[in-house]
């Protein structure tokens, strides 16, 4: 079930058909359930150094990088990127154990792909673990552009990795849409003016990514195929 939001100036439905012809995607929350994996391998790090976060602090930095994430907690900038550093290794440690497939995702991705949207990730992980997670699910083959941290990048809301991601894919802004479960993934929509697609899926604050105003709010991962996708992908570029 697909709910077409309210909060912004959109085109009417009859205006919107066919328009889509790229789309990116987030990773955690939104192509796989990282939830759990996140949380603990943040937890046992911070434990580690004597800390234990609440889970309210954990969704205060959820979008951010890990560095960023752990200045939260860091006694300076070079414990943040230690911690980071630390962090990263917990993930591809517990990565297999914890990490789950959102239902319908891997078909919902074959289908867009066989229909010949050109599919693009733009995420604030690191590559390493990014990949980690794609190929885990063999989601991997069907990106043609996949932005992480190591991009260099300013991180979302920053249009930059968006932008970035939709010129490597060959297309406008106008025919791209941004799916994501964070309202980071909304803001750096809305800053790139291209559409912009909540994944109430995977979301850690449902309220706060609708309030967000994305032009569609996804139920489940099924929904992906309900948006107005261009049957020939062969303008705009």
């Amino acid at each position: 079930m697909m709910y077409a939001a309210t909060s912004r100036n959109r085109p009417t439905r009859s205006q919107q058909a066919g328009v889509l012809a790229a789309a990116l995607f987030d990773v955690d929350g939104t192509l796989v359930d990282t939830t759990a994996l996140i949380r603990e391998a943040v937890t046992q790090v911070l434990q580690e150094d004597g800390i234990t976060p609440t889970w309210e602090d954990l969704k205060a930095g959820w979008t951010l990088r890990a560095a960023d994430r752990m200045r939260r907690w860091a006694r300076s900038a070079e414990h943040a990127g230690d911690l980071a550093d630390r962090y990263e290794r917990r993930y591809l440690e517990l990565h297999d154990t914890l990490v789950r497939a959102y239902a319908g995702m891997a078909e919902a991705l074959a289908t867009l792909a066989a229909r010949g949207i050109a599919l693009a990730v733009v995420t604030s992980k690191r590559r390493r673990p990014a990949l980690r997670t794609l190929t885990t699910f063999g989601y991997d083959r069907h990106f043609n552009v996949i932005i992480t941290e190591d991009d260099g990048l300013p991180p979302k809301p920053d249009p930059a990795p968006l932008v970035a991601a939709t010129k490597r894919l060959g297309f406008a802004v106008s025919a791209a849409v941004m799916v994501g479960d964070g309202v980071v993934d909304v803001q750096a929509g809305a800053a790139a003016e291209m559409r912009t697609a909540g994944a109430l899926w995977g979301t850690v604050d449902a309220d706060t990514l609708r309030a967000a105003g994305p032009d569609w709010l996804l139920v489940r991962p099924a929904d992906l195929l309900t948006l107005p996708w261009r049957a020939s992908t062969g303008t705009d570029r």
